[in-house]
């Protein structure tokens, strides 16, 4: 799939899937031997059709730095560090990795959106997800992957500077900015996050110059 991005390779995915479920996991995500046997017994028992969600965790080896400790502790990388089980959210929390849902609903929705860019197309289908189909995110901590991707304080700025200026494809696609401020289903937390992914876009030259 050269020159194509992760939105591409998920519907890529999608087109060639035939079980009834598709679980989603990032390049670097490592799930235990138990987790896709948990997704299917968490949508299985689920009353109500979701997409389900379970924590990503650095492998022990790694968290070997400050900030590393810190990205484990708060949702400034993985959200599910404020999640709470078995709670059900809205849409746009729908994560890059360790996700499960009904193909059927990513078909009804058209697949992800090829032309968002890295780090926000799961948010956006997520969203639609939501509006169309009344489809949520359901968090379940016992579902956990490992991943090696690594960050430091640089990864990180870039990673928030791409994740910033990314929010208005989804203001200009959507003419609907409530997948910034939250809802009642969205945790105070994960909003000063999403308003930090703003001011990152308004600051973007300045960190730029900072990282590099």
């Amino acid at each position: 799939q050269e020159g194509s991005n992760s939105a591409a390779a998920r519907n890529l995915g999608l087109r060639n899937a035939r079980g009834r479920w598709v679980v989603f996991y990032e390049p670097n995500a490592m799930p235990t031997p138990a987790s896709l046997r948990g997704h299917l017994i968490s949508q299985i028992s689920s009353p109500k059709s979701h997409a389900i969600a379970g924590p990503t965790y650095t492998q022990p080896d790694l968290v070997n730095n400050s900030f590393r400790r810190l990205v484990e502790k708060q949702p400034i990388v993985y959200g599910h560090n404020q999640m709470i089980h078995d709670r059900v959210y809205s849409g746009s929390t729908f994560p890059n990795s360790n996700v499960s849902i009904e193909r059927k609903h990513l078909v009804a929705a058209d697949g992800f959106d090829e032309n968002m860019p890295t780090g926000i197309e799961e948010a956006e289908i997520g969203y639609r997800l939501d509006k169309q189909l009344q489809i949520k995110v359901k968090y379940n901590r016992d579902l956990y992957c490992e991943t090696n991707q690594v960050y430091d304080v640089d990864d990180f700025l870039k990673r928030q500077s791409v994740q910033g200026w990314s929010c208005h494809y989804m203001w200009r696609k959507h003419n609907d900015a409530s997948f910034i401020h939250g809802d009642a289903d969205t945790p105070p937390h994960d909003m000063f996050f999403l308003a930090l992914r703003l001011e990152v876009e308004q600051n973007e030259h300045r960190i730029r110059t900072v990282v590099s």
